[in-house]
């Protein structure tokens, strides 16, 4: 890889962990702030708390440095998140349950496979940690605690890490990239046409 593909890949990481972390203000803010959580998932908070451990356990076996700061920031946001949520009642019973199985099979490959085995699994891994998010999001029928500016930040921050991955040949990143963008459309969707029900029904009020 040439000079100038690793400053762009450099740029690109930088840019993408400042994305994530102002990305995480919003939703931080309106479940610690303001207590809504309504259309939010314990579950992938607690398996994201295991995933960006994995995460960091990656960057610092391959030496890649500029995975670390997101990896370690972005695993305190979604403890704040976990815990913030559990207080507010959320069921933490299932929910711990599966970030403990997927924390277990993390480690079995990590210890049969090394971090070449876990980037593989990596590659996969944000898949898991945002289905519940997706989910909770499209089966909640008004979800008020999901914050627009975050999952519109994680599509942006999803294509610079996608073009970290192609510049390094990173399977991982580019896996991440992909998902990223494809949960954060169908996040984006669900509040759009929650938007577009709610103003169709006071139209129809007002016209009654």
């Amino acid at each position: 890889m040439g000079v100038f593909g690793a400053d762009v890949a450099g740029w690109c990481a930088m840019g993408a962990t400042a994305l994530a972390v102002a990305g995480a203000i919003p939703q931080l803010h309106r479940v610690v702030g303001r207590g809504e959580h309504a259309g939010l998932s314990v579950t992938s908070a607690a398996v994201g708390v295991t995933t960006e451990a994995a995460w960091l356990t990656y960057a610092l076996g391959g030496r890649l440095w500029a995975l670390v700061p997101e990896a370690a920031l972005m695993g305190i946001v979604d403890l704040v998140l976990l815990v913030a949520l559990v207080r507010r009642g959320a069921e933490q019973t299932a929910a711990a349950g599966l970030a403990l199985a997927w924390a277990v099979v993390l480690a079995a490959i990590v210890a049969t496979s090394g971090t070449q085995g876990l980037a593989l699994a990596l590659a996969t891994a944000y898949a898991v940690q945002v289905a519940p998010a997706v989910w909770t999001a499209w089966v909640t029928p008004v979800p008020s605690g999901v914050s627009v500016a975050t999952w519109a930040l994680i599509a942006v921050e999803g294509s610079l890490w996608g073009a970290y991955g192609v510049t390094h040949g990173d399977r991982a990143n580019t896996a991440f990239a992909l998902v990223a963008l494809l949960a954060s459309t169908a996040v984006l969707t669900r509040k759009a046409r929650v938007r577009a029900l709610r103003r169709t029904r006071l139209g129809e009020l007002s016209s009654a």
